[in-house]
């Protein structure tokens, strides 16, 4: 769980509280501070530490999320790790749940679920955001948009540094990258059909979506896969299409089109 200074004191409370409540309970939980934070965070932290195995570890400066990932990895002691998010709740069985699955076929790398976007309040919740379920559907999936939900994986700690990890030069995205490098080396990916973590969505989860900055990334992500030749040069140049047209589309436009192609009620 990578904690930062723009996370709010209620929500890292509310995240490190579902993991307290989790039915399986994590053995280690690493918290890695992306430089300075407020008082109240650290006072949150304080708090938990005295009741879960919390690893707080403390980079001097803001690094962001890739780097903070990485270093989390590192420090990770067991090969089984679930990422979560420092503003999001995630479900008693989560873990649970993810873990029974796992058992059933220790061929996967990484297994994530469907999500439930809340606004506000965790009662107000606005959809369920699905990801495809299998292998092939997956490859598919992921040649346009992340196949998983991030916050929702559990993965294989060797699997992902077999592929080197979260690539640090890319500002978002990274975990996109980071799936489509596993599939291309042959790792299975796979989705519960069941939402297992709360989602927090706020009017700046819209904007991040938006502008030419953003397009930029995907350029460059979408040409990463052309060059490792998960697309052709037909999808290539399609996809650019989309993506350019979405990223210059007005934030209020980009609502409506997540509410009604990505998320179902």
């Amino acid at each position: 769980m990578p904690v930062y200074f723009g996370d709010r004191p209620l929500w890292l409370d509310q995240a490190l509280e579902s993991l307290h409540h989790q039915s399986v309970r994590a053995k280690q939980i690493v918290l890695i501070q992306d430089g300075n934070i407020s008082a109240d965070l650290i006072k949150i932290i304080s708090k938990y530490k005295q009741i879960m195995p919390i690893d707080h570890f403390v980079l001097e400066k803001n690094l962001g999320l890739s780097s903070a990932l990485n270093k989390g990895l590192e420090l990770c002691n067991y090969n089984l790790v679930a990422r979560v998010d420092s503003d999001d709740i995630n479900l008693i069985d989560r873990f649970k749940i993810q873990l029974n699955e796992l058992e059933r076929n220790d061929k996967i790398s990484v297994i994530g679920s469907w999500v439930t976007e809340f606004e506000g309040d965790k009662n107000n919740q606005i959809g369920i955001r699905k990801v495809p379920l299998d292998n092939k559907h997956i490859i598919k999936y992921s040649k346009i948009r992340s196949p998983l939900n991030h916050p929702s994986v559990l993965f294989k700690k060797n699997d992902i540094l077999s592929v080197g990890g979260y690539n640090e030069a890319l500002i978002n995205r990274q975990d996109h990258d980071l799936w489509v490098r596993l599939l291309i080396n042959g790792y299975k990916i796979t989705n519960i059909p069941q939402s297992l973590v709360l989602v927090r969505i706020s009017n700046e989860f819209y904007l991040r979506r938006g502008g030419f900055k953003q397009f930029m990334v995907d350029y460059n992500l979408t040409k990463s896969f052309f060059n490792n030749n998960f697309i052709n040069r037909v999808e290539y140049y399609f996809i650019l299409f989309l993506k350019l047209i979405f990223r210059l589309t007005p934030t209020s436009i980009i609502r409506i089109y997540y509410r009604l192609f990505f998320r179902k009620i």
